[in-house]
């Protein structure tokens, strides 16, 4: 990998073709070396196309989705899947609990395994705005001030309106103070936050929290 880094800059077409998997692993160890600027930027854009990560998230044919719910009961690895979810970079800790341990944002994952079929953990990661857990819905506010929150609903009375989102468990907004209020149909998980993983990794991912 070393000696890749290092090269001169030269036309990307020049690059040797990478799958996605392999791309986004070299991205991974260009990320970790703490360089920029110059031979690394270009090396950062050509792993970045490789590995399609501006690419917006393909749904699954019902097909495809069975063969990688085969994939994840015959191949999966539970374990690689838990150190995957405590990944910093991928946020799932921060954001969702299991028994009770973690982010507070997201549903608490501790019985998703028991109650949800495989395939709708896959889709659940790869289309979050496609199934979204009742209560768990998202509130846009904009204040008379222009500022503007995007959150979940945690309580309100008829004087203040109380969300949470990814940074806040708590976001206290004076009702007196907003212009505009808008549910929105969406989640607050954003899309495409698993395509940094190799497939393999979003398959051991699944198995981990099919299991839960």
């Amino acid at each position: 990998m070393a000696s890749i880094i290092h090269v001169s800059v030269v036309p990307k077409d020049a690059f040797p073709k990478l799958n996605a998997d392999s791309a986004k692993l070299a991205l991974r160890a260009l990320q970790l070396s703490g360089r920029s600027g110059g031979d690394y930027d270009t090396l950062k854009g050509y792993f970045s196309d490789a590995a399609g990560l501006a690419a917006e998230t393909k749904e699954l044919s019902h097909d495809e989705l069975m063969e990688w719910v085969t994939e994840v009961q015959s191949k999966g690895d539970a374990a690689r899947g838990e150190r995957l979810f405590h990944r910093d970079e991928l946020t799932c800790f921060k954001c969702h609990a299991i028994a009770g341990a973690g982010g507070q944002v997201g549903p608490d994952l501790s019985a998703i395994g028991g109650g949800s079929t495989v395939d709708y953990v896959i889709e659940s990661l790869l289309t979050p705005n496609k199934i979204i857990k009742d209560n768990f819905e998202t509130i846009q506010i904009t204040t008379k001030g222009e500022d503007y929150y995007l959150g979940i609903r945690v309580r309100e009375n008829t004087k203040e309106l109380v969300i949470k989102d990814a940074a806040h468990p708590e976001l206290v907004i004076p009702k007196e103070q907003i212009r505009e209020r808008n549910n929105k149909k969406v989640s607050l998980m954003p899309a495409g936050l698993t395509t940094a993983l190799t497939h393999a990794e979003f398959i051991d991912l699944v198995r981990f929290l099919s299991e839960l």
